[in-house]
Order: structure tokens, then C-alpha cells, then sequence
């Protein structure tokens, strides 16, 4: 990324605007709504430099990895990175903190003033409604509830979740704390909170306190066992649905292209047929063969 290409990346943000003062050799790009910073633009001995808002320990993080990223050089701020433009950083993870610089300078509002939309992204009104949609109930005790249910969950999965919501952390950052990409994270995230909404954890949501005295279960690993023992195997297989398979998000995903949603749509295959679904290859097909057989249902 040359430096005009660079100037027109942080134009194409809504309502940002190029301010540079006429007798300065420096490019200053700002938002439109409060007219906040979240670009500085200009050369240095060793080439074109971008100063960045960033979040302190994001900010960190990227101090750390990359050598081509410094504290801030025109803002003297834990709060400001300076990146040299060509040097080790990927222009994918520049584009990431552009991004990034951009929504730090975005005004923020007063939490009286918050519509509904903006409470759903608040702690743990966001993690409820991730989990249910728009319309979920959440009881008094959620944070709680919330803690019961996340140590259902391993270790990984559960600090990714509250490192999402709770602390409102990007998947980036989320990355370089657990030495993982941002799109596996993702992923860990997808897993976690489809296995959340499987009936023997989400229940806890929202009567905690009424399922535990209901049904004196201390393990989640007994809870899903008695799940499954309950199902009518024999004749209901239709309504069992891959969702309580719990599948790694690699099967589930190559499942759901290929149009397969319940059990009963797995039993009509065979090993063969299953091999040629995209992306399903042994490993993947002795998974889900695994956790069918769980079910009473036998791919051959």
C-alpha cells in the first residue's frame, strides 16, 4: 500500500474528511461527526508512517509483535501507534487498525441516552441477545446464570466469550492473547454458543436456579447424557436436529451445505456419500459417523 492508496482507504469511511494544514507536510484525516483524528499521515527518515488510534493494550499487543509499529511519534499517547507503511506489517492487519482507529473516534453516547439497539451491545444484554435474537427474556440473576453456563463450556471457549462481550474485545486482540487468528476465534465463538443453545444448557438461562433445584445435577457431562437417553430414538430420529450432535464447526458447516438437518437425514447416507460432501474428509467423517452412533444410528 503506497501512501496515496493509503489516504484513499482512510477517505472511504463515512463522513471522513482530509484536514491538512497548507504549510504543514504532514496529512491529517478526521471524522466528520465530532471531527476527532484517527489518521496522521506523513514521512520519516525510514518511509511513510500512519499514527493510529488504538485501545492501550491492543495497542500493546501490536507493539509486540510487529517491529514496524512504535508508540505514538505526533501524539505522545498510550492510546496512539505508529506504523511504518511497507515494513513487516500485512497490509490486511493496517486495514484492521485503520478500521479500528476510525470506530475509536466515532462519538459516543451518553448510556441515558442509549436506544434499545445500543443496550443490546452492553454486557450481558449483548450476550443474550447474540444468544436468543431480538426478543429474550433475561432474568435478574443473568450474570450468574451466565457463569453457570459458561463453565459447561472449555476453558478456551469460555474466556473467548467473555472476552468478546464482556470486555468487548476484537477478535484480533482475542487472537494474540490466545495465539490464534482472529478467524479462529471466531470459530471458537460460533462453537460455543451453538453448544449454549443446546436444551440442556440454555434452559439454565433463563430459571437457573429453578433448574438446578429441579433436577439436582451438579455436571453438565450428566445432564447430556440423561438429554440423550430421553430421546425416542427408535421412531423420533426426524427430531433430532445436527444442533444436538454437538459436531466441531467444521462438520456442522459441511453439513448444512449439504442440506443435511436432522438425524434422520444422516441415517439415509452412507459412508461413500458423506465423503463427498465439500470439504468432509475422513477425519471429518468419522466424527460425525461417532456421534450418530451415539444416537443408535449406524453409517455404513
Amino acid at each position: 500500500m503506497n501512501k496515496q492508496e493509503l489516504i484513499e482507504y482512510c477517505l472511504s469511511f463515512p463522513k471522513a474528511y482530509k484536514d491538512s494544514p497548507p504549510d504543514k507536510p504532514w496529512i491529517i484525516i478526521k471524522h466528520g461527526e465530532n471531527n476527532r483524528v484517527f489518521a496522521y499521515i506523513y514521512e520519516r527518515r525510514k518511509g511513510i508512517c500512519v499514527d493510529l488510534r488504538c485501545e492501550p493494550d491492543l495497542a500493546d499487543f501490536f507493539r509486540q509483535k510487529y517491529k514496524d509499529i512504535t508508540s505514538g511519534y505526533q501524539i505522545k499517547s498510550a492510546q496512539w501507534n505508529s506504523v511504518y507503511i511497507g515494513g513487516d506489517v500485512p497490509e490486511e492487519e493496517l486495514c484492521y487498525m485503520i478500521r479500528h482507529s476510525y470506530n475509536q473516534a466515532k462519538p459516543k453516547l451518553w448510556p441515558q441516552k442509549r436506544t434499545i439497539a445500543e443496550k443490546n451491545k452492553v454486557w450481558p444484554n449483548n450476550f443474550y441477545f447474540k444468544l436468543y435474537g431480538q426478543n429474550y427474556n433475561m432474568p435478574d440473576n443473568a450474570e450468574e446464570a451466565i457463569e453457570y453456563v459458561l463453565n459447561m463450556l472449555s476453558k478456551r471457549e469460555k474466556e473467548a466469550v467473555l472476552s468478546r462481550y464482556k470486555d468487548y474485545k476484537t477478535l484480533v486482540a482475542i487472537g494474540l492473547e490466545q495465539g490464534l487468528s482472529g478467524n479462529r476465534i471466531d470459530q471458537i465463538l460460533s462453537r460455543a454458543f451453538r453448544r449454549m443453545r443446546h436444551p440442556v444448557r440454555s434452559r439454565f438461562l433463563i430459571n437457573l436456579h429453578e433448574e438446578i433445584e429441579k433436577d439436582k445435577v451438579a455436571e453438565a457431562e450428566r445432564l447430556q447424557k440423561a438429554c440423550i437417553e430421553q430421546w425416542p430414538i427408535a421412531n423420533d430420529i426426524a427430531m433430532v436436529t445436527i444442533e444436538y450432535l454437538d459436531l466441531s464447526v467444521r462438520a456442522y458447516n459441511c453439513l448444512r451445505r449439504g442440506n443435511v438437518k436432522t438425524l434422520a437425514d444422516l441415517s439415509k447416507l452412507s459412508t461413500a456419500e458423506l465423503m463427498r460432501f465439500r470439504n468432509i474428509g475422513r477425519r471429518t467423517c468419522e466424527e460425525i459417523k461417532a456421534a450418530c452412533e451415539k444416537y443408535g444410528v449406524i453409517i455404513e
